[in-house]
């Protein structure tokens, strides 16, 4: 969707409702592995690299800002990544939905920053 200058699309999706309901007073706890990547089956709208042909497309890597700057001072595609969960809490409660951004960037990128 592209609304006041933003576009956001999914890139996975996961459903679970293994040891669902969650009896009152009782606990869940489950991990998820997500590895992003470009799989070029739908690719409308999403920012990629290397795109020449003969080339592996690869997920934009996230855009990195100083200290100083802001969202709105920056002219140009700025790519973010988040995970979003969602939580059925049931009739009464409705749902509850929280995201985590994280940052996607190539090894080479991981180790400059590293060795600073």
């Amino acid at each position: 969707m592209f609304t006041s200058g933003n576009y956001s699309s999914s890139l996975v999706s996961i459903e679970s409702q293994e040891g669902c309901p969650i009896n009152p007073g009782s606990t869940l706890s489950k991990t998820f592995v997500v590895t992003p990547k470009f799989n070029g089956v739908n690719g409308r709208g999403i920012a990629i690299e290397n795109a020449l042909p003969g080339e592996d497309k690869k997920l934009a890597t996230s855009t990195l800002l100083s200290s100083e700057q802001s969202k709105e001072d920056v002219f140009g595609i700025q790519v973010s990544y988040c995970v979003r969960i969602k939580l059925q809490m049931g009739a009464l409660a409705g749902e509850m939905v929280g995201e985590l951004p994280f940052l996607l960037m190539p090894q080479s990128a991981k180790a400059a920053i590293g060795d600073s």
